[in-house]
Formats: structure tokens, C-alpha cells, sequence
């Protein structure tokens, strides 16, 4: 094979397996490889996966530089097998993501042995939502401020027990009601306004300032603390919040549909996240029940893929609400 100029490579949202890694720590250990940043974000990764990676970081080929292993169930043993090489003198690694990976407190003990070594180049740490428990992270805080610790840049935020076990999530689970003056003329709503459904007869809905031109519908609670909800995506394609201040006039491929404005945030079943009229693309298969966690002061925006036993994360919104947030749904 010939060399390469590829530095950055993005196998992200992919379903790569432990075995996977074989193949690829093979390619990432030859001369002829120059990456230097690797993200494998939310594959199929466990510690057995993470071992096999470790080994190609201590190789002189590449010199690789950035390493995000967020949202695969490493746990704790994956995380100690990266820090057996953090501390090998020919681990050039400065940047590890460790975000979404079921870490607790005996990881952060591997993680602050590994960065009290000389050898340890690591400069920067995401272990955001994992449960590092407070002691953890103030072990991690304090190595963080010793002059003889390269790592410059820490993230311990969100760091909770429904982290690791997302069914605690459940705990904010909230009753919600569907908004009939919200509900679109193609929306048909059950009696207890639990359910949407796509109809071809236009309903006869009185006009009303806040009813969706388009096949949408609002709930009536508007949030803004913890919440929890789940979602049968049967006929519905739209799980999202939006701001009552929403636009309502113009059709589903508008700027008034979910995500396509900057007062909502919308995951599409068929995985793409919508908003603000800007798309990311995620996952090729459909996801039947959608979990959405809502941490409105901190700013947080879950979705999960739930299945009968597990909540599977999906993606994460981090930004500053500021307005209370309604549930919607758009059926199709």
C-alpha cells in the first residue's frame, strides 16, 4: 500500500465491533500511516475492543494525537487499559474523550495513577456524563492543578449514577397531554389526547393562533426542570421540545416544522437530529421507541433508543434554554 496524507478519520456512529479493532490497530501501526486525530464515537466498543486499540497507541506509527472513544460501554476496565499505555513514553496521546462510557470511581483512580506518570502527554480529558462520584472527580480536579501534570483541560460535568445505569432515568418520568390546539388538520388525537395519528381527512379543527399548519402537534406542559418521557414511534417520525413561541404557518419542509428554526430540537426516527434548519446524520436503522431526558437548568437534551430491557444514548444537546420547553411530535 502506499502512504497516506489522512490525519483525521471519523468512524463515528457506525456499528464497529472488539473484533473490528484488530483490523484496524493492524493499518494504525503501519509506517505508512500518518493519522493523528481518530473518533469511533458510538460503535459497539467494549474493554476487550480498547485493549486491542491500546497496543497500536504505543507504537511510533502513527503519532496519534486525539483519541474519542465517547458513548461505547468501555466501563471501568476499558478506561485502565488505556491507561497502562497513557503512561508508556511512546503514547504521544494529548486528547481523550471519554464521554458516555460507564465510567466510576475506579476508572478515575486508573486515570489519576496514569496522569502522576512522567511519561503521560495527555492534555486534555472529557469524562463527561459518566459516575465519577465527587470524590472521584476532585482526585481528578486536584491532579489537574499539579504543576507536574501535563493535563491542562478536565470535563467531569453531569457526573450522576444515571450515567452508568440509564434506567435510573425513569425516575423523572413525567405524565404528558397532547395540545389540541396545537394539532395540525392531517393530526387525528385519541380522547385522552395520548396519542397522534396521521389522517388524510383534514380534521375539523376550529382556527385557533397556535394550530401547526403542518402534521404536528404540542404538548400542553411546558418544562423546564427534570424530565423524563418516552416515545412509540409507530406514527410518529418527530420526537422533539420546542419554545411555544414556535412559528406555526407553513408545511413540514419548512421553517416552521421541528428543528428547522432555532426555537426547536428534533430527532427523526430514521436517525438525523434537526435544528435551527441544520442536519446531522447518525444511524441507518430505525429506532421503534425514542427516550428523551430533559435537564433544562443545566441545559440538556437527551435522546436514548429504548428497547424492552436497556436505553441505548443517541444524542446529546448542551446549550442555555430560555424558555420553558413543550414535548411535540410530528406524524406522518
Amino acid at each position: 500500500a502506499h502512504s497516506t496524507n489522512l490525519q483525521e478519520l471519523e468512524l463515528s456512529y457506525n456499528t464497529l465491533k472488539d473484533s473490528d479493532m484488530e483490523i484496524l490497530s493492524a493499518a494504525l501501526t503501519s509506517t505508512k500511516c500518518s493519522l493523528k486525530a481518530l473518533s469511533l464515537r458510538h460503535n459497539k466498543l467494549s474493554a476487550k475492543g480498547c485493549a486491542t486499540l491500546a497496543s497500536a497507541l504505543i507504537s511510533r506509527h502513527p503519532p496519534l494525537r486525539e483519541l474519542d472513544l465517547s458513548c461505547n460501554d468501555l466501563l471501568d476496565a476499558g478506561v485502565m487499559e488505556l491507561c497502562n499505555v497513557l503512561e508508556n513514553p511512546f503514547c504521544p496521546l494529548e486528547t481523550l474523550r471519554l464521554s458516555f462510557c460507564k465510567v466510576t470511581f475506579d476508572g478515575c483512580s486508573h486515570l489519576v495513577r496514569a496522569l502522576t506518570s512522567d511519561h503521560c502527554s495527555l492534555k486534555e480529558l472529557d469524562l463527561s456524563f459518566n459516575h465519577l462520584t465527587e470524590e472521584g472527580a476532585q482526585m481528578l480536579m486536584e491532579k489537574r492543578e499539579d504543576s507536574r501534570c501535563s493535563l491542562q483541560s478536565l470535563n467531569v460535568d453531569q457526573n450522576e449514577e444515571c450515567w452508568v445505569n440509564l434506567k435510573l432515568l425513569r425516575q423523572y418520568a413525567c405524565e404528558l397531554t397532547l395540545n389540541p390546539n396545537t394539532a395540525g388538520v392531517n393530526v387525528a388525537l385519541s380522547k385522552d389526547n395520548k396519542v397522534a395519528t396521521y389522517v388524510h381527512e383534514k380534521q375539523r379543527y376550529p382556527d385557533h393562533p397556535e394550530r401547526f399548519e403542518g402534521p404536528q402537534v404540542l404538548c400542553e406542559e411546558g418544562l423546564r426542570s427534570r424530565h423524563y418521557w418516552e416515545v412509540d414511534c409507530l406514527n410518529v417520525s418527530e420526537v422533539g421540545v420546542a419554545y411555544r413561541s414556535i412559528p406555526r404557518q407553513g408545511d413540514c419542509s419548512s421553517e416552521y416544522s421541528f428543528g428547522k428554526n432555532e426555537k426547536s430540537w428534533c430527532w427523526h426516527r430514521e436517525g438525523k437530529f434537526y435544528h435551527n434548519n441544520s442536519c446531522h446524520s447518525f444511524l441507518a436503522l430505525q429506532t421503534n421507541n425514542i427516550g428523551v431526558y430533559l435537564d433544562w437548568p443545566e441545559g440538556i437534551l437527551c435522546f436514548f433508543d429504548v428497547s424492552s430491557d436497556s436505553l441505548t444514548h443517541l444524542y446529546t444537546v448542551c446549550t442555555t434554554f430560555t424558555e420553558p420547553l413543550h414535548p411535540g411530535f410530528g406524524v406522518h
